[in-house]
């Protein structure tokens, strides 16, 4: 009985050595996105310089996490784990935006608070909607505000741009969510074209 019970000690030591040796399963790594997108050049008719001084992104869909639309009577968001911004999204978007715009622009200049000092205008961006549908497409909904020094609001707009999805995955819905984004600045950039008069974004534009 002694014996047996000082074996069966010896195999549980044992057991628990090898135990101790063996390597842990490697852990799958998380998939970080970026945000790029690019817009047709452009000139406005002025050289001032307009700085993106706030991007406002709440709620779900300023964490890092992708966010889907599981429904839309009304609008139900989710997230999709797993799958993440490498940076909190109105961090990239703030910068996207910015280089994007400046990168097309012909003679505006484009910045934000850390790129650019004194700017003529400043502007702000309410991101209302940021998810996409898996198999359906991507939403961006976002509104921005152009003001003077003064304060005085120029140009004022809500922007909803859609793109179509070739696939239900997580990286179907960034490239969809780049698309969408990519529209949304370019109707951006045609409404403050529009409203340069004399080298001056003007609110006397019929357009």
């Amino acid at each position: 009985m002694i014996h047996s019970a000082i074996r069966f000690g010896a195999i549980v030591v044992l057991l628990t050595i090898i135990g101790g040796c063996t390597s842990p399963a490697p852990r799958m790594a998380d998939t970080h996105y970026n945000i790029e997108t690019s817009i047709p050049p452009i000139h406005y008719g002025t050289e001032a310089t307009i700085q993106l001084t706030k991007l406002d992104m709440r709620g779900i869909q300023s964490s890092r996490a992708l966010v889907i639309i599981s429904d839309t009577d009304p609008i139900q968001l989710q997230e999709r784990r797993g799958h993440y911004w490498h940076s909190a999204p109105a961090l990239l978007l703030k910068r996207t935006i910015s280089e994007t715009l400046d990168s097309a622009s012909h003679d505006i200049r484009f910045g934000t608070n850390v790129t650019m000092q004194d700017p003529d205008y400043t502007m702000d961006i309410d991101m209302r909607l940021f998810a996409f549908t898996p198999d359906v497409h991507a939403t961006v909904e976002m509104g921005f505000v152009i003001r003077n020094q003064d304060g005085d609001i120029m140009l004022h707009d809500v922007l909803l741009k859609t793109a179509s999805l070739d696939g239900a995955s997580s990286l179907n819905g960034v490239h969809g969510l780049q698309s969408a984004l990519a529209k949304a600045l370019e109707a951006l950039s045609a409404r403050l074209a529009c409203h340069v008069t004399s080298s001056k974004i003007s609110t006397l534009s019929k357009c």
